[in-house]
């Protein structure tokens, strides 16, 4: 298996290429050439999946009592939102019960 970091630096060269392709294709559009829009859409819809998973998270994942403490209340109230719907883990690590919940960082 390839590391993260490995993946994510093979994206990010990805992403430096393909960049110039998509203006000089969006150029040629723009001079009329309409055979070049498909590739076009094709080149941007290819960045697209490639920045979104090559994007690395900037928040750091938290505990169920590291994220309590953050929000000022209690772990068995995160507990309990997550049980509504209103809070979702970002992780769930194995099946370690409610350790296994890892959070992202609120903004």
């Amino acid at each position: 298996m390839i590391p993260i970091d490995d993946a994510r630096a093979v994206i990010t060269d990805g992403i430096k290429l393909l960049v110039p392709y998509a203006r000089a294709l969006a150029q040629r559009f723009g001079s009329g050439d309409e055979t070049a829009l498909v590739e076009y859409r094709c080149t941007l819809e290819t960045l697209a999946k490639l920045a979104a998973f090559g994007a690395p998270n900037d928040r750091p994942l938290m505990t169920t009592a590291e994220l309590a403490a953050r929000l000022n209340i209690s772990a068995k109230t995160v507990l309990r939102k997550r049980k509504s719907g209103v809070l979702v883990p970002a992780k769930v690590l194995g099946r370690r019960g409610t350790g296994a919940l890892r959070w992202t960082a609120p903004a």
